[in-house]
């Protein structure tokens, strides 16, 4: 994720920090499923059917997801937004206490992860760049009360 990438999400975020709070690291990720599901023909097909399962098992707890979204780790809490070009937020989809986030799971998946979040009542399957996706998940395991 480049700099700016990074800076208009901790920007788009500080709107929604308490007094205090502060924003450790961010991710930008999709639901699982959607870059293969951009591919067209069969791999289009699974990757759509990935995206409902995905979609449909957040549905269920009642957390929204989006493709692509940001994942704002703040000092106490776990954020996630709907993001436009260059990572600027639209708006807050998502709000978790760290005490309800469980710990994040990355596999390696061809070029990108497969990234696994349990949060309050569901698991989320999302995906994203395996780097950034394993520095977050250092980074929540830091930080979550376990």
């Amino acid at each position: 994720m480049g700099a700016g990438t990074e800076e208009n999400i901790r920007a788009g975020a500080q709107d929604h920090l308490a007094p205090g709070e502060r924003v450790l690291a961010t991710l930008i990720a999709s639901v699982r499923g959607h870059q293969q599901g951009t591919a067209g023909g069969l791999g289009g097909m699974v990757g759509g059917h990935r995206q409902a399962t995905a979609r449909a098992e957040a549905d269920a707890a009642g957390v929204e997801l989006t493709s692509p979204m940001a994942l704002v780790l703040t000092s106490a809490r776990l954020l996630t937004f709907e993001t436009g070009g260059r990572g600027r937020t639209k708006r807050l989809l998502n709000d978790f206490d760290l005490d309800e986030v469980g710990p994040m799971q990355v596999k390696r998946l061809g070029l990108g992860a497969a990234v696994t979040l349990t949060v309050p009542g569901a698991t989320v399957r999302l995906e994203s760049r395996v780097g950034a996706a394993r520095t977050f998940a250092d980074e929540l395991d830091r930080v979550t009360p376990r």
